[in-house]
């Protein structure tokens, strides 16, 4: 992936994306709520002082919360209007970290299955542009960890086989030199101890 191309989607991974969207919206919730309350406890100790001077009325709370809300209600509306637009923004930036590391996982796998992984470049904008360098750093160490084991004892597969050729080989020696062998215990024998 290139620098410069357009993202076609900015949900690549609901995991990270999710807890990080969803624990931001819990404290925006949250705060509103906490605001609202407290702005309304503000008005309600209010209240109280001016009735205690003797300026107001007796009301009930639920006429003070009443009027409260009708004089606030607006912070709400305004809340509940920019809400989709704070997620549609944290999709965007989330995707700035999400987008990477599904990147680098992505090679991760092709590595495992033995393809040639070329450099990850990551695009603009995008966070975790030190993950690349070390990854890429790490790219060009096993590429030529890889290349140095093939040139010094071929494939593992090439190394497997001439270990087993020289275990067939000891068989074969010890085979023709019986009394070479030190002689079974009981236990090989299989007869019983005594």
């Amino acid at each position: 992936m290139a620098g410069n191309h357009q993202r076609s989607r900015y949900w690549v991974n609901s995991r990270i994306q999710g807890q990080i969207i969803g624990r931001i919206a819990f404290y925006w919730v949250l705060y509103h709520l906490v605001l609202w309350h407290l702005m309304f406890i503000v008005r309600y100790v209010g209240y109280q002082a001016a009735r205690m001077t003797g300026e107001v009325e007796y009301r009930s709370i639920g006429e003070i919360y009443t009027q409260f809300a009708r004089d606030f209600g607006m912070l709400v509306f305004c809340a509940l209007l920019l809400a989709p637009i704070f997620i549609y923004d944290l999709t965007r930036q989330t995707h700035r970290i999400a987008g990477p590391l599904v990147r680098l996982q992505h090679s991760l796998r092709q590595l495992i299955a033995g393809e040639h992984v070329p450099s990850v470049r990551l695009r603009r904008g995008d966070l975790l542009t030190d993950f690349q360098d070390s990854f890429n750093q790490f790219l060009t160490f096993y590429a030529a960890k890889i290349a140095h084991d093939r040139a010094e004892g071929g494939s593992q597969a090439e190394q497997d086989a001439a270990v087993l050729e020289q275990i067939n080989q000891l068989r074969s020696i010890i085979d023709q030199h019986p009394h070479a062998h030190p002689a079974p215990s009981p236990v090989e024998a299989g007869q019983p101890i005594a």
